[in-house]
């Protein structure tokens, strides 16, 4: 409801408040849809590992959809930006993972 009252192109607050809007929607639908995901066709392990995977990767499917709406509201958004943007997210969840293997 508030995404379609806030017109980001009106003042800095507007831009703020709708792009803080658009991040914590896509974070809660991105990680409810990986979580049940995860449980139904996952392997079978407890829930709490399926949430902190889904939560994780929720982030960076939040700031990947984040990044290329501001940067297609700049005109900015092209393929050489998105490539690169998705390569700096699969880096960071690549780095999260070998990481985690390090502490286990």
């Amino acid at each position: 409801m508030i995404l379609y009252i806030l017109d980001p192109e009106s003042s800095a607050l507007n831009r703020f408040l709708f792009y803080t809007d658009f991040a914590i929607l896509s974070y809660m639908v991105a990680c409810l849809a990986g979580f049940y995901l995860r449980q139904r066709w996952g392997q079978r392990e407890f829930r709490t590992k399926h949430f902190a995977v889904s939560a994780r990767q929720a982030v960076w499917f939040m700031i990947l959809l984040t990044a290329s709406l501001y940067l297609l509201s700049h005109d900015l958004f092209s393929l050489v930006n998105s490539i690169l943007l998705v390569l700096a997210l699969i880096f960071l969840e690549s780095f999260f993972i070998a990481r985690q293997k390090n502490i286990e």
